[in-house]
């Protein structure tokens, strides 16, 4: 069966080159085996806060587009998810997008909720850690009903 689709991952950080093996080793094992078994479809990732740099580069055959952000304030961080919209539109219009996929229930998955809705493109959630605490700050922005959440053990 052919799978010839376009995920975007939208994450807080990703790794700056394949030497950067501290930054979110989970993420880079499932990207790597997700990329092994399923070569056929496209993934292109959207990186909001690090690396610090604002640049679009290849990470393992992915396209990865920073936005630099660097974990501003609240009102420079307002021009790091511009920036994540505009990458966004960008990349649709390259290849359609079949899917979003953010990481944390965060400022992720609260763009992610945005761009969901915006585009009408599913959307769905990976959680683990600090983000599926209820004193986490976004989940009373993020529309639950609006994506599928999975949750790591």
């Amino acid at each position: 069966m052919k799978l010839n689709k376009h995920i975007v991952i939208l994450t807080p950080g990703f790794p700056s080159d394949e030497a950067d093996e501290n930054c979110i080793p989970p993420l880079q094992i499932f990207l790597n085996h997700f990329i092994k078994n399923f070569p056929e479809v496209k993934i292109s990732v959207i990186a909001l806060h690090y690396p610090v740099r604002r640049e679009i580069y290849k990470w393992n055959s992915l396209s990865v587009y920073a936005c630099g952000g660097n974990n501003r304030g609240k009102i420079k961080r307002i021009s790091t998810w511009k920036r994540a919209l505009t990458y966004f539109k960008y990349i649709n219009q390259k290849e359609k997008i079949d899917l979003i996929h953010s990481f944390w229930l965060s400022e992720c998955a609260l763009l992610g909720n945005h761009l969901s809705k915006k585009f009408t493109i599913p959307h769905i959630n990976t959680m683990m850690g600090q983000d599926a605490k209820a004193s986490n700050r976004y989940l009373g922005f993020i529309n639950l009903e609006r994506l599928k959440i999975m949750s790591l053990s």
